[in-house]
């Protein structure tokens, strides 16, 4: 029916630019709505992908590297606690020495994860070196991306608070 109306010449030519610069309109509406959200959203394999570059960045600036301001501004409430706080709290850990961090896996629930990896250390007064896991390391998804969430108790075994 829309086809024979169309051909048949009683559609005027005005009206008829005007339904194809809608029907254009309406496509790139609907191809600008279905681009793809997980970027933007920090959803799915990319934003995992992220999340691991990320932990495993923020673990080894922080037992290697030992560049607590760049770990400083990967946590989510860096605002809340002063950099001098933070630099007491972490450097805690410092008569450790560490070898080696290595990503074993993320655990995404909405804008929340965990993630786990393991690093290798030696103690004081032992003279091998052990490889520990890191676990429940928590992390949250903030409008600018992943973000470490800092918590006080926090030991080469567990980084999260605690043994699970």
């Amino acid at each position: 029916m829309i086809s024979e109306i169309l051909t048949s010449g009683r559609f005027p030519k005005r009206r008829m630019r005007l339904l194809q610069l809608f029907l254009v309109a309406m496509c790139v509406f609907f191809l600008v709505g279905c681009k793809d959200k997980s970027q933007e959203s920090g959803s799915g394999e990319a934003s995992l992908a992220k999340l691991e570059k990320l932990a495993q960045e923020y673990w080894s600036k922080r037992f290697l590297k030992k560049d607590y301001g760049a770990t400083y501004e990967m946590e989510a409430e860096k605002g809340s606690m002063s950099f001098d706080t933070y630099l007491k709290q972490v450097s805690k850990s410092a008569s450790f020495q560490y070898f080696d961090v290595e990503f074993n896996q993320a655990k995404v629930d909405g804008d929340r994860a965990t993630v786990s990896l393991s690093v290798t250390i030696r103690m004081p007064m032992v003279t091998k070196n052990v490889k520990m896991p890191l676990i429940n390391d928590p992390w949250v998804l903030k409008s600018d991306g992943w973000k470490h969430v800092f918590s006080k108790v926090k030991t080469p075994v567990s980084p999260g608070g605690g043994k699970q």
